[in-house]
């Protein structure tokens, strides 16, 4: 189920603001998180400031919802690299280490069956917003 559309904006060292699509689907036992580059994201990408990001959907989006508390599952489209990964924190209490895992098509589509999310998948398949 979808809790939250919208576009992130994101703080970087030296006054920079990024910014990113950001929807959120929750889950039984999860929330997923789902980053979408934009066209112009203005200061640095999703992948070079994954950290930051993370804080900010937590802090921003997250805790005001009530579900900071919950295991988080993040998927990043990258316009750029023109693929999907899933984001595995080391440490994802603190939103360190990022690892990423590249999501195939298939996958994709499961994961967001999963959480109610094929329509939208669809919507940004059509508009060049996701991709795999």
């Amino acid at each position: 189920m979808k809790v939250h559309e919208g576009v992130l904006h994101y703080g970087w060292p030296g006054g920079l603001l990024g910014r990113c699509r950001l929807d959120i689907y929750l889950g039984e036992e999860e929330v997923l998180v789902v980053l979408r580059d934009l066209d112009d994201h203005e200061g640095p990408s999703v992948t070079n400031a994954v950290e930051k990001v993370a804080e900010a959907v937590r802090e921003e989006v997250l805790a005001p919802l009530g579900l900071e508390g919950k295991p988080v599952r993040w998927l990043h489209w990258s316009k750029t690299d023109g693929v999907t990964t899933e984001v595995l924190f080391r440490n994802p209490l603190s939103l360190l280490y990022p690892r990423w895992r590249r999501v195939g098509e298939e996958e994709a589509r499961a994961i967001l069956a999963r959480y109610g999310g094929e329509a939208d998948l669809e919507r940004w398949l059509e508009k060049g917003e996701f991709g795999f």
